[in-house]
């Protein structure tokens, strides 16, 4: 049987079942169109849903500050932050989370408790796992899962 990606923000089943289809003559079509739906709507969002392990390269910018490009972060299980020190450096110092920086779930922001992020190009590598939750759950959110359900519907129509 055919299977939807595990960042796609609908199962099969849940598309099946919402488009009240019982046979499985359209799944490798619905397949492609859930996932080519969520894909959409995370490009125009600009955000991740479903969570997923990702590593994101970032410029420093000097403050104590950083946002993250995708938000909320699901966990802090698996979360690294590093920085090199230099723009040449081959070494890079390793943080500690609510040691050495303070996270914000909700909004993606990492905020040092003493050291800066320095000033350099792509001196930040942050390791972490943005997202809502897994694949049609419920903690995802429900006015983009639902809208996203419509749009599939009518694209394979």
């Amino acid at each position: 049987m055919a299977a939807t990606k595990a960042t796609t923000l609908f199962s099969l089943t849940a598309v099946k079942t919402y488009l009240a289809i019982t046979d499985t003559s359209k799944d490798v079509a619905l397949v492609q169109i859930a996932d080519a739906v969520s894909q959409r709507i995370e490009s125009v969002t600009k955000r991740m849903f479903v969570t997923r392990a990702l590593t994101e390269i970032r410029d420093g910018n000097g403050g104590l500050r950083l946002r993250l490009r995708y938000y909320p972060i699901s966990t802090t299980t698996g979360f690294t932050l590093t920085q090199k020190t230099t723009q040449d450096a081959t070494t890079s110092t390793s943080y500690t989370y609510q040691t050495d920086f303070d996270l914000d779930l909700v909004n993606g922001i990492i905020a040092m408790r003493s050291t800066p992020f320095y000033k350099l190009f792509q001196s930040v590598t942050v390791a972490y796992s943005p997202g809502f939750g897994a694949q049609a759950a419920i903690t995802l959110p429900q006015d983009i899962y639902h809208a996203g359900l419509d749009y599939l519907k009518a694209v394979s129509a």
